[in-house]
């Protein structure tokens, strides 16, 4: 019962995310909610596919979404995104762990990822407040540009 209500929190966590990171943040938070959401459906039909003690299709649905967040943080200038960013390469590389010692046991690393998740969605959901509470200058209005001639 306890796994099965970990999962749902963390998938509460994850929607609520989404939501806000679609509806508060701005265009690199936009874009992160899409990496969030493909990454969350995209192991649905892929979990079957393994080698030896890893979930080699799963990995590098890992390592996809640790690029695009590397691509996001280097393009904008967002905290949470490096944050994200750290957090995710750390659960990248719980799967290299899970090849390395194939005689780890797979709960372990799932436990860890999970957690790793739950902060990663924790990070995006005050990241999606970043753009409004941050002394970023508002690309909708030029700067420097006066709005009315004297």
């Amino acid at each position: 019962m306890a796994p099965l209500l970990a999962l749902f929190i963390i998938l509460a966590f994850t929607i609520i995310a989404i939501l806000a990171l679609v509806t508060r943040g701005r265009m690199p938070e936009r874009l992160a909610a899409i990496a969030i959401l493909v990454t969350t459906l995209a192991p649905l039909p892929l979990q079957h596919m393994e080698y030896g003690n890893g979930r080699w299709a799963l990995a590098m649905v890992s390592v996809a979404f640790s690029g695009s967040l590397l691509a996001l943080s280097l393009r904008y200038n967002r905290w949470w995104l490096l944050v994200a960013t750290g957090i995710q390469f750390a659960a990248t590389a719980s799967y290299a762990v899970a090849w390395i010692q194939p005689d780890l046991m797979i709960w372990s690393g799932v436990a860890f990822r999970r957690v790793l998740w739950a902060q990663l969605m924790i990070v995006a959901l005050l990241g999606a407040f970043e753009p409004y509470e941050s002394p970023y200058p508002d690309r909708r209005r030029p700067v420097g540009r006066p709005d009315r001639q004297p």
